[in-house]
Order: C-alpha cells, then structure tokens, then sequence
C-alpha cells in the first residue's frame, strides 16, 4: 500500500505535465496578434464618421488587428479617435485616381522587437548609422484623398506585409471636416 501512494503521485505529476506541454497556459501562451504604432502630421482637419474631429497637426497611430480592424488616433496619452476598417479583398486597386496627401508612414510592429538606444548608437562596421540600420517593415499607412476636389472623403489604407508573401490591405475611411471648396 506504501508504494502505491508514491507511484499514484508520479502518475499525476507526469499527467499534468503532459496536459501543460498539450495545452499551454491560456493566452499568454498563444501567440499575440500584433499592433502597428507610428506617427504623422495632418494636413488638414478630419472627423471620423461619427464626428470625432481631428485637428490638424501631429497624431500618433495605433493599427490593432482584432476581430475587427481599428485605427485608433492619440496625442501623448489623450485618445482622439477610433475608426473601424474594412478589408480590401483580392488585389483591389487604392481607391481610383486616389492622390496622396502624406507619404508612406512606416509602422512599427510590435511582433519586432526595438533595438537599444546603446545597440542603436555605436556602429558596427564603420558606415554612417542610416547605411547600417535596417527593419523589416511589416505595416505601411498611406492616405489619399479622391481625385474630385470636393470630396470629402480620406482614405488611410493600411497594408500589412505577412509571412509568405501573405499580404492584407485595410482600408479606413475618414471625412475633411468643415466645408469643402
């Protein structure tokens, strides 16, 4: 009877570390799907469709890929504005005739970890430190305007480099606030 005690034991303990390895713990273990965060300067006043404004000038960004897309707008830590997104399918072109009204903004993702300001200030090899950076962008941010001058609408269209080539276009759709001449 002694025996059995001690063996029932290792029979549990082994169990449970067979269940752990199987069935990791919870979400913690899964893998986290990544934010994309980066700044830009506004050209222009905007307002969401619900009718947060934005003020012109210099906005932070967060892209968040959850069940749904948003493009969540801040100052510091003042929260300005969230906007949900909508899938581009297939290789749907940017909206046509589309122009520019910022260049490409770079996104960091937080999938990829951030060098050190001591990693980052000491060169390696000798070269300038903008020669000798490199990052494997994996989000972009474009924005455009339609080509019709009064148009109100203002497309930021997110596009997410994947593992395999896998790529995944989002497009949020924001307005020019005020009147449009």
């Amino acid at each position: 009877m002694d025996i059995a005690l001690p063996e029932a034991a290792a029979m549990l303990m082994l169990t449970l570390v067979f269940l752990l390895f199987i069935f990791p713990l919870g979400a913690a273990a899964q893998e986290a799907t990544p934010t994309y965060k980066g700044s830009l300067r506004l050209p222009l006043e905007l307002q969401t469709p619900q009718g947060q404004r934005l003020a012109k000038g210099k906005v932070d960004l967060e892209v968040r890929l959850e069940q749904k897309a948003w493009l969540l707008f801040s100052r510091g830590e003042q929260a300005l504005a969230r906007v949900e997104g909508k899938v581009l399918e297939g290789d749907a072109p940017d909206p046509p005739g589309a122009v520019p009204l910022v260049g490409t903004v770079f996104l960091q993702s937080s999938a990829v970890p951030i060098r050190s300001d001591f990693d980052r200030r000491y060169s390696k090899t000798g070269k300038p430190q903008y020669r000798e950076e490199s990052y494997d962008w994996r989000g972009t941010l474009r924005v455009h305007r339609p080509p019709n001058p009064r148009g109100r609408e203002v497309y930021f269209i997110f596009h997410e480099r994947g593992q395999n080539e896998n790529h995944r276009r989002i497009q949020f759709t924001l307005l020019r606030a005020g009147n449009v001449e």
